[in-house]
C-alpha cells in the first residue's frame, strides 16, 4: 500500500528541510487513496499498526525528513480522499524507506488484507515530486497541521521564468509568514517523475490551524497594496503570460498522521 508510495502532496504536502551551508531539494513521495468513509478510521489504524514503526525508525535514522497522512478537508465526489507521504533527501534514501515499508507489509498480511478492503484501487495513484523552493519550521511532536495546496500549469519552456517570479514576488511574503509563526512553512514543488501533463507546479502551505489562512490572506493583501495598482497590474500580466489559462486549482487537507525532523 505504502509499498510504492511515490509522492503528491501532497500533496503533499510537504516539509522541505535544509542542511547547513547547502540548499536541499528533497523528494516527496506520495500515494493517494480513495478510502470508503465508513472504513477510514480502520484504514488509519492499519497504517499506524503496519507502517508507523518502520516510518519512525527511518525518521530516527535520517532516511526520512518528514512523513504523514492527510485527509481532504473539502471532499470531491469520485476523487481520492487520503494521501500518504514521506520526504527523503535523495533516491538512495527513497529505496531504503521503500524496502522498509515492503518488509513491514509482509509481516502483517492479514491486516494488509483488511486495509485493502477499505480502498478503491481504481482511484489510487503514486507520485514523486521535487521541492524547488521551501522554508519550514520544525513542528512540535503531536502537531496535526492543515495544508493549503494551490496548483497551476506553467506553459512549456517557462518553468525557470515562473520560478524566478515566485522568488521575487511570493517568497519574501511567505518567508515573513514563516518567521512570524503565522504559518509553519511552505514549498514550491514540481513532478520529479513525470506522470501528468508537463508544467504543473504546486505551492503547499503548512498551517498550524485553519484560521492561519486569515493571516496569509491579510499579509498578501498588505503586500499587494504596497505595490500599488500599476505594479500589481504588471505582475498579473506577467503571471498570465506564464501559466495555462484556467489551470489554477486549490485544495485543503488536514493531517491525520504527521511527524518531522
Amino acid at each position: 500500500m505504502l509499498k510504492r508510495s511515490v509522492c503528491l502532496i501532497v500533496f503533499a504536502l510537504l516539509v522541505a528541510a535544509s542542511l547547513p551551508g547547502q540548499e536541499l531539494k528533497p523528494l516527496i513521495v506520495v500515494a493517494s487513496f480513495k478510502v470508503h468513509p465508513a472504513k477510514s478510521e480502520a484504514w488509519l489504524a492499519g497504517v499506524k499498526k503496519i507502517y508507523l514503526p518502520a516510518l519512525e525508525k527511518q525518521l530516527a535514522d535520517g532516511a526520512i525528513l518528514a512523513y504523514g497522512v492527510h485527509e481532504d478537508f473539502l471532499h470531491r465526489a469520485g476523487e481520492p480522499n487520503f494521501e500518504a507521504w514521506y520526504v527523503v533527501p535523495d533516491y538512495t534514501a527513497m529505496e531504503k524507506v521503500d524496502n522498509a515499508l515492503d518488509a513491514a507489509a509482509s509481516e502483517h498480511k492479514e491486516s494488509m488484507g483488511q486495509m485493502m478492503d477499505a480502498i478503491d484501487f481504481d482511484h489510487h495513484s503514486d507520485y514523486v515530486f521535487r521541492t524547488v523552493i521551501g522554508n519550514h519550521k520544525t513542528l512540535p511532536a503531536g502537531a496535526k497541521p492543515y495544508w493549503y495546496f494551490s496548483r497551476v500549469q506553467v506553459q512549456a519552456g517557462k518553468n525557470e521564468e515562473f520560478k524566478k517570479g515566485f522568488e521575487k514576488y511570493m517568497k519574501p511574503t511567505y518567508d515573513e509568514l514563516v518567521s512570524s509563526g503565522a504559518i509553519c512553512g511552505y514549498d514550491l514543488d514540481v513532478e520529479e517523475v513525470h506522470s501528468m501533463e508537463p508544467g504543473w507546479h504546486w505551492t503547499a502551505i503548512c498551517l498550524p490551524n485553519l484560521a492561519a489562512m486569515d493571516k496569509v490572506d491579510a499579509k498578501f493583501d498588505e503586500m499587494i497594496k504596497k505595490r500599488g495598482p500599476e505594479e500589481q497590474a504588471a505582475v498579473m500580466t506577467a503571471y498570465r503570460e506564464l501559466v495555462v489559462a484556467g489551470s489554477h486549482r486549490d485544495s485543503v487537507a488536514v493531517s491525520r498522521i504527521f511527524a518531522s525532523k
